[in-house]
């Protein structure tokens, strides 16, 4: 089975076909545009307010956070190293580093408002969040 890499994450090409791919944590858009270019509707997110559409087709760009659970605002802790940003715990108060508040979602949430039932492929680097939004997806991950 054919392994391909793209911005640091694996999938199997044959394993694709039309659906809709999932870029949570999309940076630097390099996944979103690698699909998107190959013709599929990507859903990207991302809650840094540095981070801009990159207004291309097939991509669909919402600024928030992807969460287990519940909705509203989350602490976005503003690390000085982008990379090394994260939504920090509900019940988390001090933090070394600035903190903004942004938009947050579920996964249940994401999925009924773009009317996706199934992705393609779901590629989550979400700083910790990752284990919450799995316990909360509903039915498969991906195809």
């Amino acid at each position: 089975m054919e392994l391909k890499v793209v911005a640091y994450h694996s999938f199997v090409p044959s394993l694709l076909c039309s659906l809709p791919v999932l870029d949570v944590g999309c940076r630097d858009f390099e996944f979103a545009k690698y699909f998107a270019s190959g013709g599929h509707w990507v859903v990207a997110m991302d809650p840094d307010p540095e981070v801009e559409s990159p207004k291309m087709a097939n991509i669909d760009y919402h600024r928030a956070a992807l969460v287990g659970f519940g909705q509203g605002a989350r602490k976005l802790v503003m690390d000085p190293n982008p990379e090394a940003r994260y939504i920090a715990p509900i019940e988390e108060g001090q933090f070394r580093w600035p903190v903004e508040y942004v938009p947050a979602i579920s996964i249940q949430t994401l999925m009924r408002s773009t009317g996706i039932d199934v992705w393609d492929l779901a590629k989550l680097n979400c700083e910790g969040e990752e284990t919450p939004i799995l316990e909360n997806w509903p039915g498969p991950v991906a195809r």
